[in-house]
């Protein structure tokens, strides 16, 4: 079973602590309410997002809670993180 970082996580950055909510009021004057953080996908190793970026410091986190079942997935996450140079975020969610 893979357990996923809860969704309410995503509306401020774990580290900087910027605000992602973005709120956009349409033509219509409806109000869509979304997300400015970065998710993403790495062709062949999962299909959908597989981490997350912060827009404003730039420092990525995964998308998977830290659980036995998610070992393999999180390892290949982080050796691609360390080949492109990305900063991760070492806290708790």
């Amino acid at each position: 079973m893979v357990n996923k970082v809860p969704f309410d996580a995503f509306w401020q950055c774990p580290s900087c602590g910027a605000d992602f909510k973005q709120e956009v009021t349409q033509k219509d004057g409806s109000v869509w309410t979304g997300s400015r953080v970065i998710g993403v996908e790495i062709r062949g190793l999962y299909d959908g997002v597989a981490y997350w970026i912060c827009p404003d410091c730039k420092v990525v986190w995964h998308r998977w809670a830290d659980s036995p079942g998610n070992a393999r997935l999180r390892y290949n996450i982080e050796e691609l993180w360390r080949d492109q140079g990305l900063t991760p975020w070492r806290g708790n969610l």
